[in-house]
């Protein structure tokens, strides 16, 4: 196993899939896209993952690394640290420059603070909690 930083980690490839059935390892400053299938893979620090992406099990995303939208990483497949991929199933694009691998972190952060400002601004138990105490307190009168 390699540390990767804090509480994070990774396996070694090549792994045996029927270790790692139902269990995904997630690095920090990821951004996944809407819509997307993470099943039994690792993702690496700072990687972006398009919308509507498959990532199936077994495979394995390198860090500073980018899947496109509508990508399918097929099982045990490897996506190398500082490329862009994309397709069905997934193929090389093209290599990121260190701009594009910057920015990945910054989006990541960026992303994680508007969810942190949504999360603030609702109740954890959605609008019809608060809802229901209102009433509870109008028929209580």
């Amino acid at each position: 196993m390699k540390q990767s930083s804090e509480s994070t980690r990774l396996t070694s490839l090549p792994f045996p899939s029927h270790l790692t059935r139902g269990a995904s390892r997630i690095g920090q400053y990821v951004t996944i896209g809407a819509n997307s299938s993470i099943s039994s893979a690792i993702v690496e620090d700072n990687v972006v993952i398009g919308a509507r992406s498959v990532l199936e099990p077994g495979s394995y995303v390198e860090e500073n690394a980018a899947i496109e939208a509508g990508t399918r990483v097929e099982a045990g497949a490897l996506i190398p640290s500082g490329q862009l991929w994309g397709g069905n199933p997934a193929r090389y694009v093209r290599d990121l420059d260190g701009h594009e691998i910057a920015e990945i972190r910054s989006v990541a952060e960026q992303t994680y603070g508007a969810s942190q400002d949504h999360a603030a601004q609702s109740t954890p138990w959605g609008m019809a909690y608060v809802q229901t105490e209102a009433l509870r307190k109008a028929l209580a009168k």
